[in-house]
């Protein structure tokens, strides 16, 4: 049984339902989010996630996995349709990748103080190049998580290569869009089909379904992903042939849109400030869709080729 994790919906003040009936979130629901069982889960791990339903076995491997223990403890639930902070879902990364935590003296973010419940892993992914923030000095811990940054979360921690293809996978992730690189590398590892055939919903705030199918296949948790490092992507929403089985969908176009917060996570693609280097991390693995170790002049090649600006931190 993995051991109890924080609660990051606690700690953040966040006035969910369950919170407000004594149940225990341990994973950072935002609002509106009503914890509740659905039937035909009843002998299911999580009471909310009926077998064959869109994220189940991937939300169950990151529960046998220690990665998360569900937005509600007794009964068990994971909240398949609710949304995520960005504090919660950098947390799931870097706890899927077991990077060692770290505790710097001084924060890195002026909005994540050393009380805060989740700072060793907002710091861990700051020192990792998994996340450089929402803008100058602030980690935004509490606005919500899009899809994009999803997939620039994901693809750090799990250390995936950059692509870019000639012709973009999806129509509303251009060549030019700042996590193109980071889509790319999840569509060919196998990790996303997108929220439909041609699109990924790039600025669509990410459900907890969808983030347990990136994460869980991205690391291949549970052995959900048999084509890790393979050049044909498979479905991410089990049955389905995208990862929306769980409601998502949504807006495109733009470069974030989420809650006005600036793009600066997936600039680049890691690294400190002021640098052009893609800092190695997650699971260490050598399959042909990873690297086996950070390089700047790659990094560099990566932003030229993709036509990215260096943002300012």
């Amino acid at each position: 049984m993995p051991k109890p994790l924080p609660s990051l919906a606690l700690a953040l003040g966040l006035s969910t339902a369950a919170a407000s009936a004594g149940a225990t979130p341990t994973d950072g629901i935002l609002d509106p989010c009503t914890p509740a069982t659905v039937s035909g889960a009843e002998n299911a791990t999580f009471k909310d996630l009926p077998p064959g339903s869109a994220g189940a076995v991937e939300a169950e491997a990151l529960y046998s996995a220690g990665v998360t223990q569900g937005c509600q403890a007794n009964p068990l639930l994971f909240c398949p349709t609710c949304e995520l902070s960005r504090a919660a879902l950098v947390t799931l990364v870097v706890r899927a990748a077991k990077l060692p935590l770290v505790t710097p003296a001084q924060p890195t973010f002026s909005d994540v103080p050393t009380t805060h419940p989740f700072f060793k892993e907002i710091e861990t992914a700051a020192d990792s190049g998994i996340s450089l923030g929402c803008s100058a000095g602030m980690f935004c811990p509490e606005a919500p998580a899009t899809r994009a940054h999803a997939a620039v979360f994901v693809a750090k921690g799990a250390g995936f290569a950059l692509l870019a293809p000639a012709t973009p996978s999806f129509t509303d992730v251009p060549a030019s869009h700042i996590a193109y690189g980071h889509v790319e590398a999840l569509k060919t590892n196998c990790v996303t089909a997108g929220c439909s055939p041609t699109e990924f919903c790039p600025d669509s705030e990410i459900l907890r379904a969808q983030a347990a199918v990136f994460i869980a296949k991205a690391f291949d948790l549970g052995d959900t992903n048999p084509c890790l490092g393979a050049s044909d992507a498979g479905s991410d929403a089990g049955a389905g042939g995208s990862d929306a089985g769980a409601g998502g969908g949504g807006g495109s176009g733009g470069q974030w849109g989420d809650s006005g917060i600036a793009p600066i996570d997936g600039g680049g693609g890691g690294g400190s400030a002021g640098a052009e280097t893609e800092e190695e991390s997650g699971c260490g693995c050598s399959t042909p869709g990873r690297r086996a170790g950070g390089s700047a002049a790659l990094a560099f090649a990566l932003a030229l080729a993709l036509g990215r600006r260096r943002r300012s931190l």
